[in-house]
């Protein structure tokens, strides 16, 4: 046991070298490494972004590229009337016809007829007013 705490002068020597040794003041602060890796992040998001711009403007390119080299389809629309005759006139049955006796008499001035394919329309008539305590 002796033999293992005894150093040769050399070893003494060395040991009071090292013990003398203290360790050497940063050179670089924790907040300049932080700043250097939000710079590198920020760099990769800003990348990103032009990346995705630079394949959206591809993209936009291909696309009226291929637009403007297709011929476009023009028929000429059939007339269905000459422009000698006038529109026929509407009749009791139009929309705006209805609509003007409607307006004049009320809604009991509407024509009765049943719908097409039942015999059991309903009516108009048959069906009560809001507020009216005909149908209770």
């Amino acid at each position: 046991m002796s033999n293992e705490n005894e150093l040769s002068p050399g070893d003494e020597e060395l040991a009071r070298a090292l013990s003398q040794l203290r360790p050497a003041a940063a050179s670089i602060e924790f907040a300049s490494i932080a700043l250097q890796q939000l710079q590198r992040c920020a760099a990769r998001q800003v990348r990103t972004w032009r990346i995705a711009a630079a394949l959206l403007l591809c993209g936009l390119v291909a696309s009226v590229t291929l637009q403007s080299n297709r011929a476009p389809d023009v028929r000429p629309l059939a007339a269905t009337t000459t422009p000698d005759e006038a529109p026929p006139a509407p009749g009791p049955e139009s929309y705006f016809a209805l609509r003007a006796l409607v307006l004049e008499r009320g809604v009991d001035a509407i024509p009765d007829r049943p719908a097409v394919g039942s015999s059991d329309a309903v009516r108009l008539r048959d069906v009560p007013r809001a507020g009216s305590l005909d149908g209770v």
